[in-house]
Formats: C-alpha cells, structure tokens, sequence
C-alpha cells in the first residue's frame, strides 16, 4: 500500500448569480510518500508541516507508529514506538513536539500513550481507552494541555477529557448504560 498525499486547491468565482459554479480547478501531482510493504494507516500530518505520522503495518507484525519528513528528496523513517502490541491512531500535539496514540493487546485493551520526540520518553496517560471501529480519534486541545478520547468504563463508553497538568479527567458525553 502506498501513502499519498493529495493537496487539492479550488477556485470558484461568483458572479453574484444564485449557483456558484467552480470557474477553475487545480490539482496538484500525487506525492509518493511511503513505498513500503504492508499496510500503512491513519496518517496524521504535524501542525508545523514538516512531518507525517502513521501506523504501518508490515509481514503480519504488530502496527506501530512512525514519522517521516514531508517534502524533503530523502526523507528520514523514524520508528517512534517499538512495542510487541499495536499501536495506532496517531495524533500530534499542537506544538508538534509530542504524539498522542493509542495501544491495543491482543486482548484488545486499550491504553492511551503520549510521546515526546525530543527526549524520546513515553508516558501513559489511560489504561481505559476505547480504540475499536470508528472509536479511534483522539485529539488535542489548543493549548496542547488536555487529550479528549472515548473512555471505556464497565457499563458504557464515553468521551472524555484529559488533563496533562493535574491529571484530571472530565467528561463530556453522558450515554446511558449499555450505550457503547
């Protein structure tokens, strides 16, 4: 499976007519960013621009998380986690420094693990995560101090909000029980 980014720019001209009709379309050429063998997924470009992160999958191994630079003739492939589970769902903080992403046993226990690329060190944020179907997103606020992710608690799963300061968690959805 190859990687490829498309940037995709439209220009449409309004003529102050009831339909707005695209005078001119622009589409950039594919950019091959992975030639790899297996399966890369989930690919998330770094706030800065300057890398992507995805899961790759490879010789029916374990996913892990990797970043590569993004528009330089020979990118670097930097493998950021080395587990024997899978991780995915990658997500960059705002100052693209750090890497959000979930891990799943082949039990399919979920924790939720943050990276920081600089010094390389690893920290577990939740070990009650719930990274199944379209449960996989997570995200970062602005300021690059909370993480929101689906929550797994025993009778339901909900959205929630991490807090990396004081190491709160806060929910935000309310299902009811047996609502997953």
């Amino acid at each position: 499976v190859i990687l490829t980014i498309i940037f995709l720019s439209i220009v449409i001209n309004n003529n102050e007519s009831d339909v707005i009709a695209p005078e001119k379309t622009y589409v950039s050429q594919p950019t091959k960013i992975t030639n790899f063998e297996g399966v890369e997924e989930q690919a998330a470009v770094s706030p800065d621009g300057q890398y992507l992160a995805f899961q790759w999958r490879r010789n029916k191994k374990k996913a892990q998380i990797f970043i590569e630079e993004v528009g330089t003739l020979n990118p670097t492939l930097r493998q950021v986690s080395m587990t024997n589970q899978h991780d995915v769902s990658p997500s960059w903080s705002p100052d693209s420094q750090s890497l959000a992403y979930f891990r799943r046993d082949d039990q399919n226990n979920c924790s939720l693990h943050v990276r920081e690329l600089i010094g390389n060190h690893e920290q577990l944020i939740a070990d009650d995560c719930m990274s199944a179907g379209f449960l996989q997103g997570l995200d970062w606020s602005p300021d690059g101090t909370k993480i929101a992710y689906a929550k797994k608690f025993p009778d339901r799963v909900a959205v929630v909000v991490y807090n990396l300061l004081d190491k709160t968690i806060k929910p935000y959805s309310f299902p009811n029980a047996g609502e997953k």
